[in-house]
């Protein structure tokens, strides 16, 4: 052990390690030294990483780009999966989107027609008169509104 004070010679590994004060040469992919510098003076001096990958759990890069058969075969079942529980769950509103697409309708429906048997007839969190009234689909607001009042029997309702 040496003495507090006394010079001790490097080991070959230490010796062959550059000081903090040595300029490292620039490597290949790397910055030049100017460059590292500047980045530790904008930082502070903290050490400067790269990003770390983020992931949002959805297809990788270029997934989409080379989507084999098998792929959208999957994607087309999902959705062939929804739209069953979704037409269970909603068959009235499900028919009149039917009917709609039958008669041509290409674009979305904006609103819905409704005439009521009864005048002042309540569905749907509104009161319905006997002459055709229309109203904007957003007015119903859930699925749960809408399939209640295009199964309602004492309402005439078609998109429009």
């Amino acid at each position: 052990m040496a003495k507090p004070g006394s010079k001790t010679r490097p080991s070959a590994e230490e010796a062959a390690a550059p000081r903090a004060s040595e300029e490292l040469p620039a490597q290949a992919g790397q910055s030049d030294t100017a460059d590292v510098q500047a980045q530790a003076d904008a930082t502070g001096g903290a050490p400067i990483a790269p990003p770390a990958p983020t992931s949002l759990g959805g297809p990788a890069a270029g997934e989409f780009l080379d989507a084999s058969p098998t792929y959208i075969e999957r994607v087309d079942a999902m959705l062939k999966a929804e739209e069953a529980k979704i037409r269970a769950q909603f068959p009235a509103w499900a028919a009149a989107i039917d009917a709609w697409q039958a008669k041509g309708g290409d674009q979305a429906p904006t609103g819905v027609r409704v005439i009521s048997r009864r005048e002042g007839f309540r569905r749907a969190g509104m009161a319905h008169s006997c002459q055709p009234t229309a109203h904007p689909i957003e007015a119903f607001g859930t699925p749960e509104l809408l399939e209640a009042l295009f199964g309602e029997p004492n309402l005439a309702v078609e998109l429009v």
